[in-house]
């Protein structure tokens, strides 16, 4: 396996191609870094047909658990943060709605707007 640089094979596409066909797998890099492998299409089907695939039934009918259960975190609450209206809520009797709105509308009125 050699080293091919972005630059060597813009110019040399064509060998990178037989040379790949010829001697296997070529490392493709960038600026210094390894950033691909060039492979020929049969080594190509060769490592496709080794990967397992996994489906529903296979992991069903195993023997051996493939996956292991994590617990469930517990959900903390929070003390709530007490309304700004909240002495005001309810306080039906005098014609006021219950909630923010309904609060709002009796003070609006109380100042005569």
């Amino acid at each position: 396996m050699s080293n091919w640089s972005v630059r060597e094979i813009r110019v040399r596409f064509r060998e990178l191609l037989d040379t790949v066909i010829r001697n296997g797998p070529q490392i493709i890099t960038r600026r210094g870094v390894s950033v691909a492998v060039l492979v020929s299409i049969k080594e190509w089907q060769r490592l496709q047909t080794r990967v397992t695939r996994i489906n529903l039934k296979s992991v069903l009918l195993a023997r051996k658990p493939t996956f292991v259960l994590k617990p469930r975190q517990t959900r903390v609450n929070l003390p709530q943060k007490k309304a700004t209206f909240a002495k005001y809520v309810g306080i039906g009797n005098l014609g006021i709605r219950s909630g923010r709105n309904g609060v709002n509308r009796w003070l609006r009125g109380l100042r005569g707007r």
